[in-house]
């Protein structure tokens, strides 16, 4: 199990955990390339819990469920769980193609829509930008989770 493995076995999300991994991971900053990799994965799974709030918060049930999922995978084993996200940015019907709007049920107002939709897709790309970066540094290190 990696340190960003959960401490619950009930795969139950706690921010708690990720704090104190976190704490651990910005400990010695910069003092290695692989103590630099574990603060990456470390801001991967907190951008993911804030994905996963957010899309719940505005009723978008299905990709936060799998955001979620993606987190306890990304907690077990880094390079598969950032392999699966990865492949949800693919092709269509990606979470990249997701545009939350009150016609699809999300909890929105119509003139909130656009800037949400905005915060949206800085989100998502950051999470995406994360992911592709250890994704790099774990295949050119050869580092597992």
């Amino acid at each position: 199990m990696s340190e960003l493995s959960n401490t619950a076995s009930t795969g139950a999300l706690h921010d708690d955990s990720v704090a104190i991994a976190f704490q651990k991971a910005v400990a010695t900053p910069g003092k290695n390339r692989k103590t630099d990799l574990r603060v990456k994965k470390v801001e991967l799974v907190v951008r993911c819990q804030e994905l996963a709030r957010f899309l719940r918060g505005f009723n978008e049930l299905n990709w936060a469920g799998w955001i979620e999922d993606n987190i306890v995978e990304l907690r077990h084993d880094s390079r598969v769980g950032i392999a699966h996200l990865l492949e949800g940015y693919n092709g269509i019907g990606a979470i990249s193609d997701l545009y939350l709007c009150p016609e699809a049920g999300h909890r929105l107002t119509v003139r909130d829509e656009a800037a949400i939709n905005e915060q949206l897709l800085l989100m998502l790309a950051k999470v995406n930008q994360l992911a592709l970066e250890i994704n790099r540094r774990d295949v050119r290190g050869g580092k597992g989770s």
